[in-house]
């Protein structure tokens, strides 16, 4: 029946073309003769009139015709799914759509949302605009589609044919007016206020925290933030969720503005800011925007944390390395602390990462040597296995069998030795899983942290002792300062001495980057125990395959953006992450190039990252985006069960999404 109207309604529009095309001719041929009588005129005139009223009457037939077949099909509708559902159908604000074969629409109920006549023949593709994404998506919950300027939940059933809209423009109206106007809260904070306070006469200074303050009050108004001074150095800010999303869209420019306000100062004022959201109560809302404001410090500051409750930290900006603190008083301090920690317990297992190298290596002898001059039993967690394998040569050349065993204790052993007063100091990182043996952070309730790592996602809970610097070059640097600043002259071998020069040569590539003044103070203090650059060097030498694996590494270079490099090992060798990490330094010192990033298979499982960059590109945040980390212009990652190409692939991609957004 729906066909033979459909049939009928084109045989009208045929009809009505035909009888206007003749009009049209006999207007032309009269026109073209010239009108000579009165009556020529007349006679255009009433066929004009006559092709019109066939027209209306045939529509208004064709019409009628229209009605009689909806109200037929309303009948036999309603005689099987009840007299009901028509007024269920139009409360509940759901249209019910049935299609045929042709994917035109032979019925629909009753409803205010459609007029029958508008919808029944029409093809169920064009009156739903994605209705392929909706056909290949319907297994999904929350599909929806806008006709006509309404928003409408889809549910198709394919065996029946019928298609459910249900009319949700109001309730997401609704839900968008309460989701603008969710709150957050934040703290906007001047960097190393009290620590930079003292590189400027106090004139300029007051110039400069005075600009700074007014960017950020101005930056606060464009933005209608609620802003408010808590200190000399901090702000709290509140707003909406549109308040933030336009914030995050412009990618935070007040750390920007601030940056180029401070480029001439070569010790450059910098703003951190942590904000916490997810949450409704605003007690809530400040605890965790406290947590993002002291992450982004210890993370070295100059960048945004967002804390959103239930979901992945975001972090922004850090464009530009940390400045170095220079308070000697609070390493004093903290050397002090630590010292008291070790005297009051009972043994103390000293414990860096994973596939430990010099620095972590050179950070546990450091401390093995305080414990012990401190007259504690000590012991650091050690496995074979788990050193890097240029690190272990070294150490296995260097010591003895015999003092290695004296100093080391395996991670199975350590657990059985854990006492109610036991200590665990770890060094070179501060992540849980990547421990030499995770377990003893659980057994044991003294935990000490001393790191230089930028702090992520994941981190050790409540240490009763934390001393994270990102601003330092290694954690041997660290260490060595809690040696320097004990109250007694600790003693320490030539060979620790030389482990922890090695872990500082290391990490700041024989002190050519991410150096400080405290950097070669904590040096010339290793100097004094007789450490030898020309010894450590040693350690570092290469052996003729792996200079020639280097080569073959470099040549496999790709400049995937200007100034960014990336390079693969072939997936039928496998690496130690030591060469990875050579390789990518050995292409960051090529003229042009910011970032540098080698890619390798490091066990039959496992496919490692090692990535370097000057100090004008964050690699931290793009591997922490890949489940790894380390600090700004050096971090690394370990991805189990995939190959080289789709690593490499993921990182292309990490890294387009981080140049164009500033933020993964």
């Amino acid at each position: 029946m729906l066909k033979k109207i459909v049939k009928e309604k084109m045989n009208i529009l045929v009809i009505f073309l035909f009888e206007m095309l003749i009009g049209l001719g006999l207007a032309l041929f009269i026109f073209l003769q010239g009108i000579t009588k009165k009556y020529d005129l007349f006679i255009l005139c009433g066929y004009l009139l006559l092709v019109c009223l066939h027209s209306f009457f045939n529509i208004l037939h064709f019409n009628k015709k229209i009605e009689s077949f909806l109200i037929r099909t309303d009948i036999n509708i309603s005689s099987i799914f009840g007299n009901e559902m028509s007024s269920i159908f139009e409360f509940g604000n759901v249209a019910m759509l049935v299609y045929n074969e042709e994917d035109e629409i032979i019925w629909t109920n009753s409803t205010s949302m459609f007029k029958k006549s508008s919808v029944i023949g029409k093809n169920i593709y064009t009156l739903i605009p994605n209705m392929d994404t909706i056909l290949e998506e319907n297994l999904k919950s929350d599909i929806t589609t806008t006709i006509d300027g309404k928003k409408f939940l889809v549910n198709i059933n394919k065996g029946l044919h019928v298609i459910y809209l249900k009319d949700i423009t109001i309730e997401d109206m609704q839900r968008t007016l309460i989701d603008d106007s969710a709150p957050f809260i934040g703290y906007v904070m001047i960097d190393n206020y009290q620590d930079t306070i003292t590189l400027y006469n106090e004139t300029d200074f007051m110039v400069h925290v005075t600009n700074i303050k007014n960017l950020i009050m101005k930056w606060a108004s464009e933005n209608h933030l609620f802003i408010r001074s808590c200190s000399v150095d901090t702000f709290l800010i509140m707003g909406e969720e549109k308040n933030y999303r336009k914030i995050k869209e412009e990618r935070f420019s007040l750390l920007d503005d601030i940056r180029v306000l401070m480029e001439k100062e070569e010790n450059a004022l910098t703003v951190s800011i942590g904000i916490g959201k997810g949450q409704s109560t605003i007690l809530r809302l400040s605890e965790l925007s406290y947590q993002a404001l002291n992450m982004a410090l210890s993370r070295g500051g100059n960048q945004v944390i967002v804390n959103i409750f239930g979901k992945p930290t975001e972090y922004y900006g850090a464009k530009s390395e940390v400045k170095q603190s220079r308070s000697h008083v609070r390493g004093r301090v903290l050397a002090t602390a630590i010292a008291n920690l070790i005297k009051d317990s009972k043994n103390v297992f000293i414990m860096g990462h994973k596939d430990m190298d010099f620095d972590a290596i050179g950070a546990s002898l450091g401390m093995y040597a305080l414990v012990k001059n401190l007259n504690v039993p000590a012991y650091i967690v050690y496995e074979d296995n788990l050193i890097e394998h240029e690190a272990r040569r070294a150490f296995k050349q260097t010591f003895t069998q015999t003092e290695i065993a004296k100093m080391t204790i395996s991670p199975a052993k350590a657990i059985n030795l854990v006492e109610e007063n036991s200590l665990v100091v770890v060094v070179d990182t501060h992540r849980p899983a990547l421990t030499m043996q995770p377990k003893l952070l659980e057994l044991c309730n003294n935990i000490c942290v001393i790191d230089h790592h930028r702090k992520s996602d994941s981190y050790i809970e409540n240490p009763i002792f934390s001393y994270q610097e990102p601003q330092s070059s290694s954690a041997s640097e660290l260490v060595t300062e809690m040696l320097f600043y004990q109250s007694e002259k600790v003693k320490l071998s030539i060979d620790i001495a030389n482990f922890l020069l090695a872990g500082i040569c290391l990490d700041t590539k024989f002190f050519t980057s991410n150096t400080s003044s405290k950097t070669f103070e904590m040096s010339m203090i290793l100097k004094t125990y007789n450490a030898s650059v020309e010894e450590v060097s040693e350690f570092f030498k290469e052996e003729y395959e792996e200079k020639m694996l280097l080569n073959s590494i470099i040549n496999n270079s790709d400049p995937i953006h200007t100034g960014i490099i990336v390079s693969s090992v072939n997936e039928e060798y496998i690496v130690t992450r030591t060469v990875l990490a050579k390789a990518a330094e050995e292409i960051l010192n090529t003229r042009g190039v910011n970032a540098a990033f080698v890619v390798g298979r490091t066990s039959e499982k496992q496919v490692s990252i090692s990535a370097r960059s000057t100090t004008s590109f964050n690699v931290q945040i793009i591997m922490e985006k890949m489940g790894g980390g380390g600090h700004f212009s050096a971090s690394a990652t370990q991805i189990s069960n995939v190959s080289i190409h789709s690593v490499m692939e993921q990182l292309k991609e990490n890294i387009d999404v981080f140049l164009r957004d500033g933020k993964i």
